[in-house]
């Protein structure tokens, strides 16, 4: 037969080549096909593992690249070869393969109580446990049916498992598209391991560009899997596919979107949800495509989810819609939003409108929700349907905790819950409302159930559930409503937030996830003559065939009526009270959940850092080599990638040290730039401060010598000139800052905007001069010379270079003001070859240098490296001064480029945590702790040392 050939069969173990081999349905379907070869290495009869070096085979590339097509091509040749056929190849050799084992494509079936991703792992499960050194494994795209970290955990612990076996792995063949497997370097390396991709030819690296398909199997890795520019392919707008990348983005990084975006009002609110919403729910890609459709958030909402500003209190929409009469219902929806307003929370409205979603309602949707008749009444079982067909919806008790939950809000205001209904024996009608309270960790706040239902059944009901009832107050009586007492009792009686705050904040971190129903009575003593009102109204209501969803807003308009709008009165009256509870209640778990976080000292001090990131790129030769390198030639040695920069250190080391900073920076849109934002997170810092700027991430080369000292560096930091501290920063913190420390990495103009704002409010700055050349920034920026930071930072080559440019641009007279102290200095003789090397005046000492210096800047903070810190601080006309001797001299230092960052970073925390002005002596002992930080550092390999940590601040 053309273009076929009879297989050969070895008697080795695991021996496997295809060369120029060919689906054989594939290439019948298309005008031509590209052949690849296949070669996996054999296992000898004594078990030693010969050939290609590789038994497993772990292939990336981009969608439609052809990687199922090449899976399914091994496999279908392996079993043609194994029952005497011709196979599609130009040679092969093929081991006998006891089982051809795979997890390629899934379906689910009623046949089977089974997922996707439930078959999924059986499958895998059947090929780890049934394979042999003779079976041939396929898999394709395992792990895509669950969130993206668990995937990839699978995906990694299923191949290393295999890997593990030696010269009994299987021969495997693995597809996917997790490249985070190779950014984080998250597989271990093996002989047994080849890596391998689909080749394509790219011209626009955005991914969006012309892409052409070779179909070759190639060594290497893929960097992406071109999900957009397939999307294209598809036929998908480019209008979508756009904003597919901008949220898909957002969403990896937990940014807000900017104002260059499509729609930045709605991008903003989408992320936002989303990065909540998707580790509740399906994958990523589910979210990225579904979730800026069917959700939308207001501003103060999103400012909770962004930065969790302040507490969110969530309120219902059927309260508006049903349970009162226009314009009463809009009045009090108003009124709701101020009360919790007030008491320092945010207002959230819930509600389906036009199809969508909405967090937080505008007075205009209040409005429509309180005047129009059509809206639905939404329980959970409704938000699909109501969704789907774009109607108007408002949200149930059951409704509103859900969407509340996926949005990270714990605490819901409303009036009362529903609850079994008397007779549900026959009827069995239960409310929605208790099934939810039992798998749902919200907090509902509300005046208990109405005596129209069975109390005593809700009660037993809810505690079938596992469900927490409390009541506000010192009685344990279950309020009914309109009556501060049911007969009933409820779990316990608290009667402070701060005690139902604690209930919480338990409730979540034992991770119980069901809810919490906290009983308030109503105010006043209740309403006389209602249950007979109650009782009337229920006869009417069965009379009429009056059932289901429509039975309590009907009950509540006769009881109305018969009670001549007392009963309207209370209802008004009680969920404002509602109101206050559940905002008191909010204010405190917020305030718990801040205290308890080890990483902050208080909410209202917060340091806001400015300046550099970058990538740290640092080259060590071996220690032979470090008074001899030759220039025009390589050297052996280490090259490490670690992510660094002036202000990301100084951040850390301010993190590390229990600061909570908040830092402000930019990165490039690049792969540098991911991997710096990945870095930033995992530290366990926040990145919204980090903007993605155009242009290159900020890159630092440096050359340090075998004893880890700093030969010469380069430094790519172009981009760092658009850095920018927000205006209103304290819009974000919450409040002002507690002190600004900046770089000289940021443009002259951000410099003296920074100064302006920080002299306006009173708050001390640190400046960093972070290199020779910037480090006289500080004086071309100030439009007066008076506008300086309250601290500087330099070191001894830094400090110089500042004095020469005093001299030459300055009058030189008012260098002339201070007194210089006549004891306290540093020795003469320590310091000449340190000014023979600033090319100043050799009879000048450092002390000579800081007390002129010091007429320009109140606090200098000289780091003079192994001589230890200078601490110098004006004085009226003189200054005091003192040199701090580091505790020992370090032989072994494994790098110096984090250490004087880790000095300026604790300090940072220190000051901001230190209420008033220091005085000398306290600022001095302030940086004999912060040296200890540089210690630590110069004893790491990173830029900042973990150890930070656990070192004690004092």
């Amino acid at each position: 037969m053309e273009g076929l050939l009879n297989s050969t069969f070895s008697k080795k173990i695991g021996k496997f080549s295809q060369f120029l081999s060919r689906h054989p349905l594939q290439e019948r379907l298309i005008d031509s096909f590209i052949p690849n070869d296949t070669k996996i290495s054999e296992v000898d009869m004594e078990g030693n593992v010969v050939g290609a070096k590789h038994r497993t085979i772990l292939l990336t590339g981009p969608n439609f690249s052809g990687k199922s097509i090449y899976l399914t091509q091994v496999a279908l040749i392996t079993f043609m070869a194994h029952i005497g056929s011709f196979i599609p190849a130009d040679s092969a050799e093929i081991g006998l393969t006891d089982q051809i084992l795979t997890r390629v494509h899934s379906r689910e079936t009623v046949s089977k109580a089974q997922s996707t991703f439930m078959i999924d792992l059986s499958q895998i499960g059947v090929c780890l446990k049934s394979s042999t050194a003779r079976s041939l494994l396929l898999f394709d795209e395992f792990g895509k049916g669950t969130v993206t970290s668990n995937g990839i955990g699978l995906f990694v612990g299923a191949l290393e498992e295999l890997l593990e076996r030696g010269k009994d792995c299987p021969k495997v063949i693995a597809a996917t598209h997790f490249h985070e497997i190779y950014t984080y370097n998250l597989i271990k390396e093996s002989q047994l391991l080849g890596h391998f991709k689909m080749d394509i030819v790219c011209e626009d690296r955005d991914a969006t560009g012309v892409l052409t398909f070779l179909y070759k199997v190639v060594a290497g890795t893929s960097e992406t899997s071109w999900g957009f520019y397939c999307a294209k392919l598809a036929g998908i707008p480019d209008e979508e596919v756009k904003r597919a990348q901008t949220i898909s983005r957002r969403l990896m990084e937990g940014e807000i979107i900017d104002s260059s975006d499509v729609n930045p009002e709605r991008d903003q609110a989408c992320a936002a949800i989303a990065r909540l919403f998707s580790g509740m729910r399906g994958s990523q890609e589910d979210v990225d495509q579904e979730i800026n459709r069917l959700w939308e958030a207001l501003e103060e909402v999103k400012e909770f989810f962004l930065l969790n500003k302040k507490g969110v209190v969530a309120l219902e929409s059927t309260i508006i819609s049903h349970g009162l009469p226009y314009p009463q219902n809009y009045n009090t929806a108003l009124e709701l939003e101020k009360i919790v307003t007030s008491h320092g929370c945010t207002p959230a409205h819930i509600a389906i409108i036009n199809g969508k979603i909405k967090v937080g309602l505008l007075d205009e949707e209040l409005h429509q929700l309180a005047k129009e008749k059509n809206v639905v009444k939404a329980s959970r079982r409704d938000i699909a349907h109501i969704v789907a067909l774009g109607k108007n919806g408002a949200t149930t008790v059951s409704a509103t905790m859900l969407i509340a939950h996926l949005c990270g809000i714990k605490v819901f205001v409303t009036g009362g819950i529903g609850g079994v209904h008397r007779g549900a024996e026959n009827s069995m009608d239960i409310s929605a409302d208790l099934t939810e309270l039992g798998r749902t960790p919200v907090t509902v706040v509300c005046s208990g159930v109405k005596s129209i239902l069975d109390i005593e059944k809700t009660l037993e009901y809810l505690e079938t559930q596992g469900v927490t009832v409390l009541t506000y107050g010192s009685s344990e009586e279950f309020p009914a409503f309109y009556s501060p007492s049911s007969g009933f009792k409820s779990m316990a009686a608290m009667d402070n937030p701060h005690e139902i705050a604690t209930v919480i904040d338990a409730n979540m971190k034992l991770d119980l996830k069901s809810g919490i129903v906290v009983g308030v009575p109503i105010p006043g003593g209740g309403v006389e003559g209602v249950d007979t009102a109650i009782k009337k109204a229920i006869k009417e209501a069965e009379k009429n065939g009056i059932k289901g969803k429509d039975i309590t807003p009907y009950l509540l308009s006769k009881v109305s009526k018969i009670t001549k709008g007392k009963s309207l009165d209370a209802n008004i009256s009680l969920i404002k009270n509602n109101a206050k509870v559940g905002s008191l209640i909010a204010k405190s778990l917020e305030n718990r959940q801040v205290s308890s976080n080890p990483k902050v000292f208080s909410k209202g001090k917060r340091p806001v850092i400015v300046g550099g990131i970058v990538m740290d790129i640092c080259s060590k030769p071996t220690p032979k080599l470090e008074s001899d390198l030759t220039l025009a030639t390589s050297h052996p040695g280490k090259v490490t990638k670690l992510v660094g920069g002036v202000a990301k250190n100084i951040a850390e080391a301010c993190f590390r040290t229990r600061g909570n900073p908040f830092l402000v920076s930019a990165v490039g849109n690049d792969s540098w730039g991911d991997w710096i934002k990945s870095d930033v997170k995992n530290i366990g810092m926040e990145v919204l401060g980090i903007e993605r700027k155009d242009g290159q991430t900020a890159i630092y080369s440096s050359l340090l010598n075998g004893k880890g000292e700093l030969i010469s560096a380069v430094a790519d930091m172009d981009i760092l000139e658009h850095v920018s501290m927000p205006h209103e920063v304290e819009n974000i913190l919450g409040e002002k800052p507690s002190v600004i420390c900046f770089d000289g990495n940021l443009s002259v103009s951000e410099i003296t905007r920074i100064l302006q704002y920080a002299n306006q409010f009173g708050i001390p700055t640190i400046f960093e001069p972070t290199s020779v050349m910037k480090s006289v920034k500080i004086f071309q920026n100030a439009p007066k010379v008076d506008l300086v930071p309250t601290f500087i930072t330099p070191n001894i080559l830094e400090l110089g270079e500042m004095l020469r440019f005093v001299y030459k641009n300055y009058n030189s007279d008012r260098l002339l003001m201070v007194k210089i102290p006549e004891s306290d200095f540093i020795p003469k003789g320590k310091n000449v070859a340190l000014v023979q090397l600033l090319n100043l005046n050799p009879r000048l000492d450092v002390l000579d240098e800081v007390s002129k210096l010091i007429t320009y800047f109140p606090n200098i903070i000289l780091k003079m490296g192994k001589l230890g810190v200078v601490v110098a601080c004006r004085d009226g006309e003189s200054m005091k001064f003192k040199r701090l001797e580091p505790e020992r001299i370090l032989d072994d230092v494994e790098s110096v480029n984090g250490a004087g960052d880790s000095l300026v970073g604790t300090f940072t925390t220190l000051l901001s945590q230190f209420d008033g002005t220091p005085s000398f002596e306290e600022v001095c002992n302030m940086v004999r702790v912060s040296m200890k930080a540089a210690e630590l550092s110069l004893m790491s390999k990173d830029n900042v040392s973990k150890e930070l940590n656990t070192m004690k601040l004092e």
